[in-house]
């Protein structure tokens, strides 16, 4: 399944949510705050590939 542009946009998404909430979670609960936004910020990126992944599994199936 070749979806590079579906994978620069869910990674791009990502990265620009991490840089927008660090500074407030880091300033706020320090260490934790780090770790926290982390794994929520690496669990948003796992549901938003296997969505990419289902959609492109779905869409290889229909054309065959």
């Amino acid at each position: 399944i070749r979806m590079q542009k579906s994978l620069i946009v869910c990674y791009g998404a990502v990265a620009a949510a991490a840089k927008l909430l660090s500074g407030f979670f880091v300033m706020n609960y320090g260490i934790m705050g780090a770790a926290g936004m982390y794994a929520l910020l690496m669990i948003i990126l796992a549901v938003m590939l296997m969505i990419i992944t289902c959609f492109g599994i779905r869409r290889k199936n229909k054309n065959d």
